[in-house]
């Protein structure tokens, strides 16, 4: 019953401050979170207040999120292809599909698009990655940014996006 504060997806809980003060009090379900880009595990159901600057809005992670963040551009036809950021939140395995096409077009109707698939295995510490379609466009993310937001730490790594591949992140 909380209208201030909303769950984009299933891994993002975004908190803004709507009101004067810069504070607020946030409510995170059942789950493990993670402030966004921080190392610490908040365990819900949790109620408690937070502050932040007017520019600032709070964001949770819930554990098992992976979140791929390119670039500001204006619009995708100035795509610089790559480095794609990833973020992932441990806690438990995770998915995310990550769609490329010319941005110009309605090729991608046509099947003209590259997926990447990522898996986090959260056992292993390990990032996997493949690609299915066959759009090669200048576009396409060449390499990526790793970070690991894990209680122990943020780790982070950097790899290639030329083929299929995997890495453990330790």
């Amino acid at each position: 019953d909380c209208s201030s504060q909303w769950l984009l997806g299933t891994g993002l809980m975004a908190a803004p401050i709507l009101t004067e003060g810069g504070a607020r009090e946030v409510y995170l379900p059942a789950d493990q979170w993670y402030p966004f880009e921080k190392s610490v595990v908040l365990e819900g159901p949790l109620k408690f207040q937070v502050t932040a600057k007017l520019d600032e809005i709070p964001v949770y992670v819930r554990a098992g999120t992976i979140l791929a963040m390119g670039p500001v551009v204006q619009n995708t036809s100035v795509m610089p292809g790559g480095p794609l950021d990833l973020q992932i939140y441990p806690g438990r395995d995770a998915t995310f599909t990550l769609v490329e096409d010319d941005g110009k077009t309605y090729d991608y109707i046509k099947g003209a698009t590259r997926e990447t698939t990522f898996s986090w295995d959260n056992q292993q510490n390990t990032l996997s990655w493949t690609f299915s379609g066959d759009y090669n466009g200048e576009n396409l993310f060449k390499s990526a940014r790793v970070t690991v937001f894990s209680p122990g730490g943020k780790k982070q790594a950097e790899l290639s996006l030329r083929e299929n591949g995997k890495v453990v992140i330790d």
